[in-house]
Protein backbone atom coordinates (compact mmCIF):
# COMPACT_ATOMS: atom_id res chain seq x y z
CA UNK A 1 0.00 0.00 0.00
CA UNK A 2 1.58 3.39 -0.79
CA UNK A 3 -1.45 5.35 0.31
CA UNK A 4 -2.49 6.49 -3.53
CA UNK A 5 -4.84 5.06 -6.08
CA UNK A 6 -2.89 3.03 -8.80
CA UNK A 7 -4.05 1.41 -11.83
CA UNK A 8 -5.80 -1.89 -11.52
CA UNK A 9 -6.78 -1.10 -7.68
CA UNK A 10 -10.40 -2.62 -6.87
CA UNK A 11 -11.84 -1.36 -3.21
CA UNK A 12 -14.43 -2.98 -1.49
CA UNK A 13 -16.07 -2.11 1.47
CA UNK A 14 -18.54 -4.53 3.05
CA UNK A 15 -21.22 -3.77 5.73
CA UNK A 16 -21.75 -6.74 7.59
CA UNK A 17 -24.56 -5.93 10.16
CA UNK A 18 -22.54 -2.87 11.28
CA UNK A 19 -24.46 -1.49 14.39
CA UNK A 20 -24.05 2.07 16.31
CA UNK A 21 -23.22 2.77 19.14
CA UNK A 22 -26.71 2.05 21.06
CA UNK A 23 -27.82 -0.64 19.07
CA UNK A 24 -30.85 1.02 17.53
CA UNK A 25 -29.86 0.90 13.63
CA UNK A 26 -27.28 -1.50 11.71
CA UNK A 27 -25.84 -1.44 7.79
CA UNK A 28 -25.54 -4.15 5.72
CA UNK A 29 -24.15 -4.14 1.65
CA UNK A 30 -20.79 -3.36 0.15
CA UNK A 31 -19.66 -0.06 -1.80
CA UNK A 32 -16.45 -0.61 -4.29
CA UNK A 33 -14.28 1.32 -6.44
CA UNK A 34 -12.38 0.18 -9.12
CA UNK A 35 -9.66 2.19 -10.50
CA UNK A 36 -9.43 1.99 -14.26
CA UNK A 37 -6.99 4.25 -15.07
CA UNK A 38 -3.99 6.04 -13.61
CA UNK A 39 -2.04 8.45 -15.32
CA UNK A 40 -0.22 11.91 -14.51
CA UNK A 41 -2.72 13.55 -17.20
CA UNK A 42 -6.14 11.10 -16.54
CA UNK A 43 -8.04 9.24 -14.21
CA UNK A 44 -10.77 7.06 -14.12
CA UNK A 45 -12.95 5.52 -11.68
CA UNK A 46 -15.50 2.87 -11.45
CA UNK A 47 -17.94 3.44 -8.01
CA UNK A 48 -20.74 0.88 -7.16
CA UNK A 49 -23.60 0.83 -3.71
CA UNK A 50 -24.47 -2.59 -3.97
CA UNK A 51 -27.66 -3.11 -1.65
CA UNK A 52 -26.48 -0.78 1.11
CA UNK A 53 -29.10 -1.31 3.39
CA UNK A 54 -29.33 0.87 6.66
CA UNK A 55 -31.90 -0.49 8.80
CA UNK A 56 -33.29 1.54 11.56
CA UNK A 57 -35.93 1.51 14.34
CA UNK A 58 -38.77 2.34 12.15
CA UNK A 59 -37.87 1.36 8.74
CA UNK A 60 -35.02 1.25 6.67
CA UNK A 61 -33.38 2.63 3.38
CA UNK A 62 -31.87 0.96 0.59
CA UNK A 63 -28.89 2.11 -1.77
CA UNK A 64 -27.71 1.03 -5.10
CA UNK A 65 -26.26 2.55 -8.19
CA UNK A 66 -23.25 2.85 -10.07
CA UNK A 67 -20.91 5.38 -11.77
CA UNK A 68 -17.85 6.54 -13.55
CA UNK A 69 -15.99 9.18 -13.25
CA UNK A 70 -13.23 10.63 -15.41
CA UNK A 71 -10.95 13.25 -15.38
CA UNK A 72 -8.35 14.44 -18.11
CA UNK A 73 -5.49 17.38 -17.49
CA UNK A 74 -4.65 19.05 -20.23
CA UNK A 75 -1.97 22.12 -20.60
CA UNK A 76 -0.63 24.09 -22.95
CA UNK A 77 2.07 27.12 -21.79
CA UNK A 78 0.62 29.12 -19.09
CA UNK A 79 -2.89 27.59 -19.16
CA UNK A 80 -4.23 23.98 -17.62
CA UNK A 81 -7.88 22.16 -18.75
CA UNK A 82 -9.88 19.94 -16.09
CA UNK A 83 -12.32 18.51 -17.80
CA UNK A 84 -14.43 16.05 -15.58
CA UNK A 85 -17.28 13.49 -17.16
CA UNK A 86 -19.85 11.86 -14.35
CA UNK A 87 -21.97 9.06 -15.97
CA UNK A 88 -24.49 7.59 -13.79
CA UNK A 89 -26.90 4.76 -15.24
CA UNK A 90 -28.89 4.94 -12.25
CA UNK A 91 -28.64 5.48 -8.32
CA UNK A 92 -31.77 5.20 -6.26
CA UNK A 93 -32.67 5.35 -2.53
CA UNK A 94 -35.42 3.66 -1.29
CA UNK A 95 -37.25 4.43 1.82
CA UNK A 96 -39.26 2.07 3.73
CA UNK A 97 -41.05 3.35 6.52
CA UNK A 98 -44.33 2.90 8.92
CA UNK A 99 -45.57 0.68 5.46
CA UNK A 100 -44.71 3.34 2.99
CA UNK A 101 -42.44 3.12 0.59
CA UNK A 102 -40.79 5.86 -1.27
CA UNK A 103 -37.98 6.04 -3.38
CA UNK A 104 -35.98 8.63 -5.43
CA UNK A 105 -33.50 7.59 -8.64
CA UNK A 106 -30.90 9.83 -10.24
CA UNK A 107 -30.73 8.29 -13.73
CA UNK A 108 -29.40 9.04 -16.99
CA UNK A 109 -26.46 11.50 -15.64
CA UNK A 110 -24.27 12.15 -18.56
CA UNK A 111 -22.54 15.76 -17.25
CA UNK A 112 -19.17 17.28 -18.52
CA UNK A 113 -17.62 20.40 -16.36
CA UNK A 114 -14.18 21.98 -17.92
CA UNK A 115 -12.22 24.07 -15.83
CA UNK A 116 -9.73 26.43 -17.49
CA UNK A 117 -6.86 28.30 -14.75
CA UNK A 118 -4.74 30.79 -16.66
CA UNK A 119 -1.40 31.94 -14.70
CA UNK A 120 -3.22 29.86 -11.29
CA UNK A 121 -6.17 31.53 -11.38
CA UNK A 122 -9.77 30.05 -12.88
CA UNK A 123 -10.61 32.03 -15.74
CA UNK A 124 -13.60 29.70 -17.49
CA UNK A 125 -15.88 27.49 -16.08
CA UNK A 126 -18.87 25.40 -18.87
CA UNK A 127 -20.45 22.30 -18.65
CA UNK A 128 -22.80 20.40 -20.50
CA UNK A 129 -24.98 17.11 -20.14
CA UNK A 130 -28.29 15.94 -19.02
CA UNK A 131 -29.89 14.33 -15.97
CA UNK A 132 -33.04 12.99 -14.35
CA UNK A 133 -34.92 13.01 -10.93
CA UNK A 134 -37.68 10.80 -10.64
CA UNK A 135 -39.45 10.34 -6.62
CA UNK A 136 -41.96 7.69 -6.35
CA UNK A 137 -44.66 7.81 -3.46
CA UNK A 138 -47.27 5.94 -2.18
CA UNK A 139 -49.99 8.03 -4.02
CA UNK A 140 -47.94 9.50 -6.83
CA UNK A 141 -44.91 9.88 -8.64
CA UNK A 142 -42.79 13.13 -9.98
CA UNK A 143 -39.91 13.54 -12.39
CA UNK A 144 -37.99 16.48 -13.66
CA UNK A 145 -35.05 15.95 -16.41
CA UNK A 146 -32.51 18.79 -16.73
CA UNK A 147 -30.70 18.96 -19.67
CA UNK A 148 -28.44 21.89 -21.61
CA UNK A 149 -28.46 22.42 -24.61
CA UNK A 150 -25.44 22.78 -25.89
CA UNK A 151 -22.26 23.84 -23.33
CA UNK A 152 -22.81 26.08 -20.78
CA UNK A 153 -20.74 28.86 -20.00
CA UNK A 154 -19.63 30.44 -16.37
CA UNK A 155 -17.22 33.14 -15.28
CA UNK A 156 -14.23 32.18 -12.98
CA UNK A 157 -17.12 32.92 -9.95
CA UNK A 158 -19.07 30.30 -11.68
CA UNK A 159 -21.59 32.81 -12.49
CA UNK A 160 -23.50 31.30 -15.79
CA UNK A 161 -22.71 33.58 -18.27
CA UNK A 162 -24.19 32.40 -21.43
CA UNK A 163 -26.10 28.94 -22.55
CA UNK A 164 -29.26 27.20 -21.82
CA UNK A 165 -31.28 24.87 -19.89
CA UNK A 166 -34.00 22.96 -20.79
CA UNK A 167 -35.64 21.54 -17.78
CA UNK A 168 -38.99 18.96 -19.00
CA UNK A 169 -41.81 18.29 -15.90
CA UNK A 170 -44.46 15.71 -16.52
CA UNK A 171 -46.96 18.23 -17.87
CA UNK A 172 -44.19 21.45 -19.04
CA UNK A 173 -41.52 22.31 -20.75
CA UNK A 174 -38.95 25.23 -19.13
CA UNK A 175 -35.92 26.85 -21.61
CA UNK A 176 -33.73 29.05 -19.47
CA UNK A 177 -31.52 31.20 -21.93
CA UNK A 178 -28.35 32.76 -20.15
CA UNK A 179 -27.06 36.00 -22.52
CA UNK A 180 -24.30 38.20 -20.87
CA UNK A 181 -25.73 40.06 -18.32
CA UNK A 182 -29.46 38.65 -19.33
CA UNK A 183 -31.66 35.68 -18.23
CA UNK A 184 -34.58 34.68 -20.33
CA UNK A 185 -37.29 31.98 -18.70
CA UNK A 186 -39.88 30.30 -21.75
CA UNK A 187 -42.31 28.50 -20.20
CA UNK A 188 -44.18 25.44 -22.72
CA UNK A 189 -47.48 24.35 -20.92
CA UNK A 190 -48.13 20.95 -22.12
CA UNK A 191 -44.71 20.34 -24.16
CA UNK A 192 -46.30 21.17 -27.60
CA UNK A 193 -43.64 23.59 -28.89
CA UNK A 194 -46.02 26.52 -28.23
CA UNK A 195 -44.36 29.11 -25.75
CA UNK A 196 -47.24 30.55 -23.47
CA UNK A 197 -45.23 32.58 -20.99
CA UNK A 198 -41.86 34.23 -21.27
CA UNK A 199 -40.07 36.52 -18.73
CA UNK A 200 -36.77 38.40 -18.62
CA UNK A 201 -34.63 39.22 -15.66
CA UNK A 202 -31.15 40.28 -15.29
CA UNK A 203 -28.37 38.20 -13.84
CA UNK A 204 -27.94 39.97 -11.29
CA UNK A 205 -31.16 40.41 -10.03
CA UNK A 206 -31.85 36.78 -10.57
CA UNK A 207 -28.97 35.75 -8.49
CA UNK A 208 -30.43 37.95 -6.03
CA UNK A 209 -33.95 36.70 -5.65
CA UNK A 210 -32.12 33.17 -5.22
CA UNK A 211 -30.29 34.36 -2.20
Amino acid sequence: MNHQLDQGENYTLTYNDCRSANGASSINGSLSLLVATKTATNLELDLATNNVVVTLPHGDVTLNGSSTLTRTIETNGNTTTTTTHWVTPNFSVVSHRNGRTTSFSYTNVDITRTVVVTNGAVTSISYNGTSTLTWTWPNGSFSVTFATQGTVGCDADGTPTQGTWIITLPNDRITLTVVPGTVTLAVDYGKDGTIDKLYTFTVIDLMNQAG
